[in-house]
């Protein structure tokens, strides 16, 4: 009987095949080696790690190095990870001096990592215990010589409980055809890094592990996070027809002749980025401008501040690149725990504490090194200046202020300077109900979704437990949206999504329907929403916009999303 599962959609596309459930543990059992063993126990960790860092190399070659340079920086970690001097010779040390085996010796290392990391107050590096983890068991599954079921080469689709670092060989193999997660988001690892290979993915699934058996039949829909368990011929025959199709002519514009959808509405297509190298990735694609700059980057490089002039260079380098087109960079969104770790205690939630414009005017001494530098950037062509996590309007009149002090005293000493645009991020629920009072003091309206859907849904995305309640068409979420757009529009300033809504095809034309006409999203998604919204009429998105305000839930909304635009929806499959 087919079964339908619902889970989040983490990477586009379907796809069909067997279930491939790899085995999840280890049976690490203590046993005693004399002294002429010990070489060859320790020679059997070199070579267990030689070869995971050969399946993390084998991985990073099916990468695209331009679209899917996110995922090859994590992979460049846990590579990191394998190399670390200390982790080796602590593993080397406990086989000697105990005189044990491999597994007993690693796991013991492991157990005393994990216990270090667990004292860390610190979220962020907290969290790295978990790939530090991955890492261990990927070493001890390729100790114990383990491989993967799915000799067959049949197509196949992996169902795990949670993505770790050692199913990648797995995704190395070419009958790897999507991945079901019972845990896990749309900005995970794991996430990531299916999109970069172009994998179909759905994470998030209940119970995934308890239904699905190894060689059931599957078939994954990444666009709309659902895995069907022994779909029948007819349901395989629809997908398949989305494949098959014959499709219409599109002509794809490029990036310098603008995009629009099929009744000639312009849409601008940005990207958001968080390094310096990846604007000219975006250039590349055909990205008309950045929507979003995450300055954070230049905080955490070499362990120090950055000076001015180093922010200055990175910011100009950007705006010389796009010149004739907006570069959107937003100000420091970081805790101030992060950064004055001897001043400020950890928060206990630092997602709502003092970080992003409450940090900045807090310690304007870091406001004003970074307004001077995007002042001085302006000179190159054009800057707009976001300030995050805003909830008031006093928040943003006082952040004028001090971009106009700063301005005044740039000018006085004869430094060139251009004018640069004032943005508010919208992404507090605060925020997004006086976008019209917020729009008397600003030049452009940007809505950061992830933040925002995670607020008012009153959940952590990093909480397993919760996830399933990040539900970008909930209606609670797509009236805020509504909201935010007609008030922007109403004052006509433009509004920009700049979160991850804005890369997939599903929710394209709501957003069109609603009035936003600017997306930034990440690099790898534009060429696919550039195609896919020259199927689009606005004036059916309006349509199809207002009667999904009408609805009652998330699926409701999907539904009638999918029942809409399946043709144009099919092109993109």
């Amino acid at each position: 009987m087919t079964t339908y599962l619902k889970g989040i959609a983490i990477s586009p596309g379907w796809a069909s095949g067997r279930a491939i459930v790899p085995i999840g543990s280890f049976d690490v059992l203590r046993y005693h080696v004399t002294a002429d063993m010990v070489p060859a126990e320790i020679n059997r960790f070199l070579a267990a790690l030689e070869k995971s860092k050969a399946e993390i190399k084998a991985l990073s070659e099916k990468i695209d190095p331009v679209t899917g340079k996110e995922a090859l920086l994590i992979l460049d970690m846990h590579t990191m990870i394998l190399e670390d001097k200390t982790f080796i010779e602590n593993v080397v040390s406990k086989i000697r001096t105990n005189a044990v085996n491999t597994e007993w010796a690693l796991t013991e290392i492991l157990n005393a990592i994990e216990k270090a990391f667990d004292r860390i107050d610190d979220e962020y590096l907290k969290e790295r215990k978990f790939d530090v983890t991955h890492e261990g068991r990927r070493i001890l599954k390729n100790l114990s010589g383990q491989k993967a079921s799915d000799e067959s080469g049949e197509p196949g689709i992996i169902v795990l409980s949670a993505f770790a670092m050692l199913n990648m060989p797995y995704l190395m193999k070419d009958n790897i055809r999507g991945i079901a997660l019972e845990t896990g988001g749309p900005i995970s690892h794991h996430a990531i890094i299916a999109r970069s290979l172009g994998i179909p993915a759905v994470a998030g699934i209940r119970g995934l592990t308890d239904k699905v058996e190894d060689g059931r039949s599957l078939l994954i829909d990444g666009d709309n996070g659902i895995l069907i368990i022994d779909p029948e011929i007819e349901i395989l025959s629809k997908y398949q027809k989305t494949r098959t199709k014959t499709q219409e002519p599109v002509i794809v514009p490029t990036a310098q002749n603008g995009v629009h959808t099929k009744d000639g509405a312009p849409v601008r297509i940005m990207a958001n980025i968080e390094f310096l190298d990846e604007a000219q990735d975006a250039y590349d694609v055909g990205a008309q401008g950045i929507g979003l700059v995450r300055t954070e980057y230049l905080y955490t490089e070499g362990g120090a501040l950055p000076s001015e002039e180093v922010s200055f260079a990175s910011y100009a380098t950007m705006v010389k690149l796009f010149r004739g087109s907006p570069v959107i960079i937003r100000t420091l969104d970081m805790g101030g725990d992060k950064l004055f770790s001897t001043t400020y205690r950890r928060s206990d939630n630092p997602a709502l504490g003092l970080r992003g414009i409450r940090l900045c005017l807090k310690e304007q001494h870091l406001f004003r090194a970074q307004v001077r530098a995007l002042l001085r950037a302006s000179s190159h062509g054009e800057i707009g200046v976001l300030l995050p996590m805003v909830s008031s309007l006093g928040e943003v009149r006082e952040a004028k202020k001090i971009i106009e002090e700063e301005r005044s005293a740039l000018r006085a000493q004869g430094t060139a300077i251009g004018t640069i645009k004032l943005g508010v991020l919208v992404e507090t629920p605060g925020a997004a109900m006086i976008v019209d009072i917020l729009s008397r003091e600003v030049d452009f309206i940007s809505v950061g979704t992830n933040d925002l859907i995670q607020y008012i849904m009153a959940i952590d995305r990093g909480d397993e437990d919760v996830l399933y309640l990040y539900q970008p068409m909930h209606p609670a979420v797509l009236k805020a949206l509504s909201l935010i757009a007609d008030q922007a529009v109403q004052r006509g300033l433009p509004v920009h999504i700049c979160g991850e809504m804005a890369g997939v095809p599903l929710y394209i034309p709501l957003l069109i329907g609603m009035g936003f006409r600017d997306l930034s999203m990440g690099i790898s998604a534009i060429s696919r929403v550039r195609r896919f919204i020259y199927l689009i009429d606005s004036r059916n998105a309006r349509n199809l916009a207002d009667a999904a305000l009408k609805l009652s839930t998330a699926e409701e909304v999907e539904n009638l999303i999918l029942d809409s635009y399946a043709r144009e929806l099919s092109y993109e499959a």
